[in-house]
């Protein structure tokens, strides 16, 4: 008997490599992007300008305390052990789901419990529609805030994603606004 996944392999791959994304505390929380994908090639420096010529943008990183922490099958993921937050960006260029955004972003949220959506909505980034969704929920046991935006933009999925603790999460949803918003579309090759 063949399984979902046998049946549909691209969103299977997608759920696997973002299923533990939001896994990330010293010895909690924890940021993980597990399965597909190569991590970053070099370790770029805080508050620089972060350049993907092959899946088509660049991006502004947060200053520090901030810092690039490469993990599998994330494009680009950052870490803040001050406040034991992370983020990440995921872009699927060469088999990306199909469907609309809002299906395809509840894929961020698996492996999660106690979801509670906060705010769902639509939104433009830098012209292009996204759906952006932050909901509180418990991980591991442990209560995160969440935050995700899902996009298309010539022929990728792309995927921001902010994680917190609940003390900690307002106080680094600004670096996660100006990381989003420093979104900039480029040529694909």
């Amino acid at each position: 008997m063949q399984s979902g996944c046998d049946l549909q392999p691209q969103p299977c791959r997608r759920i696997r490599r973002i299923r533990t994304l939001v896994r990330s505390r010293l010895a909690g929380l924890v940021l993980v992007v597990a399965a597909l994908g190569a991590g970053c090639a070099t370790t770029p420096a805080p508050g620089t300008l972060y350049r993907d010529t092959a899946q088509g943008f660049e991006v502004r990183l947060p200053d520090a305390p901030w810092s690039v922490h490469p993990l599998p099958g994330a494009t680009l993921s950052l870490r803040n052990l001050d406040r034991d937050a992370a983020m990440a960006l995921l872009a699927e260029c060469k088999e990306p789901e199909a469907g609309e955004l809002l299906g395809v972003g509840r894929h961020l949220y698996f492996g999660l419990q106690d979801k509670q959506v906060q705010a769902q909505e639509s939104v433009l980034l830098q012209g292009v529609p996204a759906l952006r969704t932050r909901l509180s929920a418990t991980l591991d046991e442990l209560p995160v805030e969440v935050e995700g935006i899902t996009l298309r933009h010539a022929g990728c999925l792309l995927d921001f994603v902010y994680v917190a603790p609940p003390a900690a999460f307002a106080g680094g949803r600004g670096d996660f606004e100006a990381f989003v918003d420093s979104w900039t579309p480029l040529p694909r090759p």
